[in-house]
């Protein structure tokens, strides 16, 4: 296979190399303008993405923007991230979360066999 190029195809590769490169460019160009409109029309001290949190200065995100400790349920009003839910998802939450219950109580009392013994099981313990 030649791998020399004819003038011509040259100059096609060179055109088409170049404008490849100014779209790239221009597109750049276009989002960082459209970033920084939309960061300026913001109000001061607002966050730059809509529902961002509140960072300490460390970057550390506390339990005042929402954060849970492990353990915490939908029924620990103490935390701000339980309390500021809306009332309609908070309900649906909790009702979620007394239906998981009731199902695993139901679960945890009955043998995973189904209260039978298979045919063909053997008993673990040493003849």
């Amino acid at each position: 296979m030649n791998s020399r190029l004819s003038p011509p195809a040259r100059l096609r590769r060179a055109l088409f190399a170049l404008v490849f490169t100014l779209a790239v460019l221009t597109t750049a160009v276009a989002v960082t303008v459209a970033y920084r409109a939309a960061a300026a029309d913001a109000p001061a001290g607002a966050p730059a993405i809509a529902g961002a949190v509140d960072e300490t200065s460390d970057g550390a995100v506390t339990e005042a923007d929402g954060i849970l400790p492990a353990g915490a349920g939908p029924f620990d009003d103490r935390y701000p991230g339980i309390a500021r839910l809306s009332p309609a998802l908070l309900d649906a939450l909790r009702r979620a979360a007394k239906d998981a219950s009731a199902d695993n109580s139901r679960r945890a009392s009955r043998p995973a066999c189904g209260g039978h013994r298979y045919a063909g099981a053997r008993s673990l313990s040493p003849r």
